[in-house]
């Protein structure tokens, strides 16, 4: 009997082969260049192994709605007015060479093997190759291979269980692509036609995504909450004492550092007064500090959980400085290379059935962890933690278990470093899994001063557990704290009331951009990195060189112009919601064709609401777009003095210093090509006593706007050699009253440094207002402010 097996990817299929075959196996040319058949005898049978790549089938329009000016966009959300085909290798040139091959191959075959990914995308390309099939050889029987890694155990152990497709998942898909066709292109022309002439797009095309569009939602919403957070100024008292001297055994007594048990309060005068009422205890106890109650406990902290998709792109990013597209690619090679288990699966627990201990003695001989190994399935061994089954996560797909290692090999032996160091984290992560957890020994101390309490924490990690081979991942402080008693009076030297102002959060990294998107749905644990990629591709945002996330003036115009409307397709709710009903059809719970036109109508109805108020979402594009354009050509009236010059604290990459050309002013700026913002920092009219002076850039960040400040030094050559500091955001925009009480004159231009009263910034040299006019001077009857002196921070 003649048996077709088809794999998602050649390397899949030539490893599938030489399981099969031990080896020994012929290759010859299909009409495809890159997806060779491998040939051999299995008892009776003659297999042939081949392979596609990804989908076959692609869904489009017909060609009378390919023209974009010829169909109104709103057509293609109509399902009824506007069918949609499926073609072969229209976006993959080498679909019809694939087809010729299936076809060639299962006209002859009495059995046909789909070894595509198990997951529902590999589900509809199984049904793709099927139907391929199927068109010259109607009566073939079709078996659907489940498996989680490339290795002889699961590859034979899935030949021997094969099942049927599982059309609810198929549907399920095609419905999913039919909903982004529609909805994608239908918004795409709209954009692009609309926006033509009013944006200066690279690639031309405006484009919109059911996914993508929630991606940039999340990092513009983090963006604004940035620029709207307000600050506030609040207080606490700090304390420092040391150990009872009785207790010291003649030595220096060591310190220890407390908490006020109250936090931090947001108002001055109630702060002052409980500070007020601790410095008289103290001084009333001798500067003591009574211990009142000394708590020792343990304390545990938890191995990891085994591993999924969304967690090992986090992971790459935080740990590893592995971006998550990059991270993705490695996994597939590594399971295309039988090194690890199918890397896309939501599952982070792992079943009963599974052999989790077989799977650890596969790393017993490896040079670099075979010990660690060893010691957890020898009970008798205590130098190592003994062999814990993995605990259990909330998700399970029913597909494939968590990502694990399948083989064992010395990281000297991989040439590629982010391989090694990929399969190094995921091996030891595994490890860690099956281990124990970490044990400490925590100490928390509470004194008391009068009426005020304060707290001290200490941690002694008593058993290492999973740190032993994972410590390099994960870590666990030591913060030791002397012996202290209950009743043991402890020397005050320090006692402070401190100020302190509250800051927003930063901008995304990537990590968090995951996180964000799992929890809400947006993507597959798969395509979660191909949307990041995308809006980046878009120049929708970019990373930083903090590695966080920034957006664009096009999709900062994108998001506002669809919110002005109404339209809020950039909210993650949506897609979340989608998802969830699209599960619904593989639960066979809902019909498709329901939830199809349900979602079609809904993305009509937010078309026709931008469609009503155009003028509006135009005026709002054209806001982004059209702000003083000349100032930022730098051919239009100004000149580059220096590039690289400083850092702009809203996108955070490097700003270029420039000075004006026009007879009109003598004036300078910096200026960012990414945020299309031109700051000045220095303007006078022109004049024989005004000469431009030099501007240099500082070490100092500005605490208000992360913009680095500029030192402003006068021309040494007309005699003026003062200098000034300013931020070029506040310069142009003075913090307001809702951001803090650091422009107590109220300034709306022109503010420097010197202007300003930030209570932790060195720079800060401005008086606060309730320090003006608080006395009358008894020499001219005038008024007397107090003069501010700063050091490290306090006044």
């Amino acid at each position: 009997m003649k048996v077709l097996h088809v794999a998602e990817k050649p390397s899949v299929a030539k490893e599938i082969a030489r399981i099969l075959s031990s080896s020994s196996f012929s290759v010859r040319e299909g009409y495809s260049p890159y997806n060779k058949i491998f040939q051999f005898r299995f008892g009776n049978d003659e297999f042939l192994v081949t392979s596609v790549s990804g989908h076959l089938l692609t869904l489009d329009f017909p060609e009378r709605f390919q023209k974009w000016n010829a169909v109104d966009p709103a057509i293609l959300l109509d399902p009824v007015q506007c069918p949609v085909v499926w073609k072969v290798g229209e976006q993959n040139h080498n679909g019809e060479n694939l087809r010729r091959t299936l076809a060639q191959e299962g006209r002859s075959a009495h059995r046909l093997v789909l070894w595509l990914d198990c997951d529902s995308e590999g589900e509809a390309i199984a049904d793709e190759v099927a139907q391929v099939v199927r068109e010259v050889n109607p009566a073939i029987m079709v078996g659907r291979a489940q498996f989680s890694a490339v290795t002889y155990h699961d590859i034979t152990g899935a030949l021997s269980n094969l099942r049927e497709i599982d059309r609810k998942v198929v549907q399920m898909v095609r419905v999913r692509q039919e909903i982004d066709l529609r909805s994608g292109a239908a918004f795409t022309r709209l954009l692009t036609m609309k926006l033509e002439g009013i944006v200066n797009s690279e690639s031309r095309i405006i484009s919109y995504g059911t996914c993508q569009f929630p991606t940039l939602g999340l990092v513009v919403a983090r963006f604004l909450e940035i620029k709207e957070f307000h600050r506030e100024t609040f207080y606490s008292i700090e304390l420092s004492a040391t150990q009872d001297p009785s207790r010291c055994n003649g030595g220096p007594p060591p310190a220890l550092e407390f908490t006020w048990v109250r936090g931090r309060l947001f108002c001055q005068y109630t702060t002052s007064n409980f500070y007020d009422l601790c410095f008289e205890a103290a001084r009333h106890e001798g500067s003591l500090a009574t211990a009142i109650q000394c708590d020792r406990r343990e304390k545990r902290k938890w191995r990891p959980l085994p591993l999924n998709t969304v967690e090992l792109q986090k992971e790459a990013v935080r740990k590893l400085k592995i971006d998550s597209s990059t991270a993705m690619d490695i996994a597939e090679a590594l399971y295309n290379a039988g090194l690890i288990s199918y890397p896309r699966t939501e599952t982070d627990r792992f079943s009963q059935s599974i052999d989790v201990r077989s799977l650890v003695e596969i790393q017993c001989n490896h040079p670099d962890w075979g010990n660690f190994a060893s010691g957890l399935r020898n009970e008798d061994d205590n130098s190592t933690p003994n062999f814990q089954f993995p605990r259990s996560g909330r998700n399970d797909d029913q597909a494939h278990p968590p990502i694990h290692p399948t083989s064992c090999k010395p990281l000297q032996d991989f040439d590629n470093p982010l391989h090694r160091k990929m399969f190094d984290y995921i091996t030891r992560r595994f490890l860690a899994s099956c281990s124990e957890d970490a044990i400490g020994a925590e100490t928390i101390v509470t004194a008391a001063i009068g009426m005020e309490e304060f707290t001290a924490r200490g941690l002694i990690i008593v058993k290492k557990g999973y740190l032993q081979i994972f410590e390099n991942y994960d870590r666990w402080v030591e913060s030791e704290l002397p012996y202290v008693e209950e009743g043991d009076c402890l020397p005050i030297t320090r006692l402070e009331l401190r100020q302190g102002e509250t800051s927003p959060p930063p901008l995304l990294n990537e990590s968090d951009l995951i996180a964000l998107m799992d929890k809400y749905g947006i993507g597959t644990d798969a395509t979660i990195a191909e949307h990041i990629k995308t809006i980046q591709t878009r120049n929708y945002v970019v990373k930083n060189s903090q590695g966080r996330f920034a957006p664009q003036p096009m999709g900062l115009a994108l998001v506002e112009s669809f919110e002005h409307c109404e339209a809020y397709l950039a909210r993650p709710g949506l897609r979340a919601d989608q998802e969830r009903d699209l599960k619904k059809i593989s639960t066979d719970s809902s019909p498709f064709e329901e939830i199809l036109s349900s979602y079609t109508r809904s993305y009509a109805t937010q078309f026709q609401q931008i469609m009503s108020r155009m003028s509006l979402f135009l005026e709002t594009i054209r806001s982004y777009f059209s702000n003083d354009a000349e100032m930022n050509n730098p051919s239009a009236g100004w000149i580059i003095e220096e590039r690289d010059f400083s850092q702009c604290g809203l996108c955070g990459t490097r700003m270029t210093l420039m000075k004006s050309s026009a007879q009109t002013q003598i004036a300078k700026s910096v200026n960012c090509d990414r945020c299309t913002r031109l700051w000045r920092v220095w303007r006078a009219s022109p004049g024989p006593s005004n000469t431009a002076p030099v501007i240099e850039s500082t070490s100092h960040i500005c605490p208000l706007c992360n913009f680095q400040v500029l030192c402003v030094r006068g021309n040494q050559e007309d005699g003026r050699h003062s200098s000034h500091f300013v931020c070029p955001k506040c310069y142009n925009e003075p913090p307001v009253m809702q951001d803090g009480p650091h422009n107590p004159e109220n300034r709306l231009t022109a503010f420097q440094c010197g202007h300003c009263t930030h209570p932790t910034c060195g720079l800060a040299s401005g008086t606060p207002p309730s320090y003006r006019q608080v006395m009358k001077c008894p020499a001219c009857e005038g008024f007397c402010s107090i003069r501010v002196e700063r050091e490290r921070h306090r006044f």
